[in-house]
C-alpha cells in the first residue's frame, strides 16, 4: 500500500510538472582539455541551419574539450600554411590536446574553377553543379575535352602540390605540439550516386530540356571513367595523404560517405551515399557540403579512427535522435552500427538517475526534483552519464516527461512485466 501511495504521489507531481516549460539542462561538466579545428568550409560547418551542430562541436562535447574552430570556407593547403603562422592559431595549436584538420578539397576546386574559367571565359561558382552543367551544355566535345585535361593533367599537379603542403602542415603542427592527438581527414567525392539517385536527379530532372540531359549523362559517365588510381582525385590524394601526415591519424571520410560494398578497381559505376550525407542531389543549388547527417557521420568516423571507448555524450545523441524514422531506416547499413555505438552509449543504467543500479520510483522523484530546481534557475551539476541515462526520451533535456516515463517503466516492472524503453 505504501508503494502504491508513493506512486500516486509522484504521478500527481509529474502531472503538475508536465505543464511547466521545458528548460535545457546546463552543461556543468568541467572541461578536460582543448580541441582545435583547422581547415575549410567542411570543418567550419558551412551550410548548416541554426541550431545544428558541426562535427567539431560534437567532438568537443564528446571528449569534454573546449573547442576553438579556426576553419575558413575556401581555405586551401597553402592558405592553412599561412594561417599556422598567425599567433592566435599557433598558441591554440601549441596548447591543444587534440587537433582535427579538413583540408585539400579546395585545392582541387580552385583548380577546376581556374581551368573552366580559362576554357570558357566565364566566372563560375564551381560548387554550383547546375551552373557548371549549364556551361557545358552547349558543346559536348569541349566539355569532355575540358574534363579530360582536368583529370589527366591539372588535378595530378594540384594533388602533388596539396600533398607537399600537407607534409609541411603536419611538420609545423608537430613542432608546435608534439604531444597532441592530430587527425587529418581525407576527402570525399561529391559525384557519388547510386543508380536510383542518378535516374532521379540527373536523367529525370524536369528543370532541364531533354537535350540537356544528354550532356549530363555524357559528362557524368566520363567523369567517373577518369576516376582511377592513376588519377589524382580523390583516390590518389586519399592514398598519399597517409604518408604525408607522418604519425598523425587519417579519418577515412571518403569511405564513410561511400558506405557501400563497391569494387575499388571499378570506379566507372555510380556509387556511394553523398546524396544522403549532403544535399547535393536533393536541392536545386546542389550544395555538396555535409548536412547535419554528414557532420554526425564525420564525427563518428573520427571517433572510429581514434578507437576511443564509447562514452556518454549529448550532442551526438541529440542529433541522432532528431533524425526522422525514415532517415534512420535509410542510414547506410555499413555505418549505422558504428554511429549507434557512439550516439547511444552510457555506462549508467537507463532511467537510473541516482546511480544505485536499479530503476524505481526514487529515480522518477529525483528527476522531477532536478527539473523543478532547473526551472527555478538553479544549476544542477550531474555527470554526462547520469544526464544521458536520465534523459530517457532523448530530447536533450531532463524534465517531467522523463520522470513520467521512468515511473511508468518502474510500474511495469512492479507488475511483473518486461517493459522496454520506446
Amino acid at each position: 500500500m505504501k508503494k502504491f501511495r508513493k506512486l500516486v504521489s509522484i504521478l500527481s507531481a509529474v502531472s503538475i510538472g508536465a505543464s511547466m516549460l521545458c528548460v535545457p539542462v546546463a552543461d556543468a561538466v568541467e572541461s578536460k582539455g582543448s580541441l582545435v579545428i583547422l581547415g575549410d568550409s567542411i570543418s567550419s560547418g558551412y551550410g548548416l541551419e541554426e541550431g545544428e551542430y558541426n562535427y567539431g562541436e560534437i567532438l568537443g562535447e564528446y571528449f569534454d574539450y573546449d573547442t576553438e574552430n579556426f576553419a575558413v570556407p575556401g581555405l586551401t593547403t597553402a592558405g592553412l600554411i599561412e594561417k599556422l603562422a598567425d599567433d592566435n592559431v599557433k598558441n591554440a595549436v601549441s596548447e591543444a590536446d587534440m587537433i582535427v584538420i579538413s583540408i585539400g578539397g579546395n585545392d582541387f576546386i580552385t583548380t577546376a574553377r581556374d581551368v573552366i574559367e580559362d576554357k570558357y571565359g566565364e566566372i563560375v561558382n564551381i560548387s554550383d553543379i547546375n551552373a557548371v552543367f549549364a556551361l557545358f551544355k552547349s558543346d559536348v566535345i569541349k566539355a569532355l575535352s575540358t574534363l579530360g585535361a582536368l583529370y589527366s593533367v591539372q588535378f595530378p599537379s594540384a594533388c602533388d602540390t596539396a600533398i607537399a603542403n600537407i607534409e609541411q602542415i603536419s611538420s609545423t603542427i608537430s613542432e608546435l605540439n608534439p604531444d597532441a592527438t592530430v587527425v587529418f581527414q581525407n576527402i570525399y567525392d561529391p559525384f557519388q550516386l547510386d543508380e536510383e539517385k542518378y535516374q532521379k536527379y540527373i536523367l529525370e530532372d524536369e528543370q532541364y530540356a531533354s537535350g540537356y540531359r544528354g550532356i549530363k549523362r555524357a559528362v557524368y559517365y566520363n567523369i567517373n571513367a577518369l576516376k582511377t588510381y592513376e588519377g589524382s582525385y580523390p583516390i590518389s590524394f586519399n592514398v598519399r595523404i597517409r604518408d604525408a601526415v607522418g604519425n598523425a591519424h587519417v579519418a577515412d571520410i571518403c569511405s564513410a560517405f561511400t558506405a557501400d560494398e563497391v569494387r575499388d578497381d571499378d570506379l566507372t559505376k555510380p556509387y556511394g551515399y553523398v546524396s544522403y550525407f549532403t544535399d547535393v542531389f536533393d536541392a536545386y543549388d546542389r550544395d555538396f557540403h555535409p548536412n547535419q547527417k554528414g557532420h554526425l557521420e564525420i564525427a563518428a568516423a573520427i571517433l572510429e579512427e581514434l578507437g576511443v571507448k564509447e562514452s556518454a555524450n549529448r550532442k551526438m545523441r541529440a542529433v541522432y535522435n532528431r533524425l526522422s524514422a525514415e532517415e534512420k531506416s535509410s542510414y547506410p547499413e555499413l555505418r549505422v552500427n558504428n554511429l549507434r555505438l557512439y550516439a547511444e552509449a552510457s555506462s549508467v543504467l537507463k532511467g537510473d538517475y541516482n546511480h544505485d543500479g536499479i530503476v524505481n520510483a526514487s529515480d522518477s522523484s529525483d528527476v522531477l526534483a532536478h527539473y523543478a530546481d532547473e526551472s527555478a534557475g538553479q544549476t544542477i551539476e550531474i555527470s554526462k552519464d547520469i544526464f544521458v541515462s536520465s534523459d530517457v526520451n532523448g530530447d536533450d533535456v531532463i524534465n517531467a516527461s522523463d520522470a513520467s516515463k521512468i515511473l511508468y517503466y518502474y510500474a511495469e516492472l512492479s507488475a511483473g512485466r518486461n517493459p522496454v524503453w520506446d
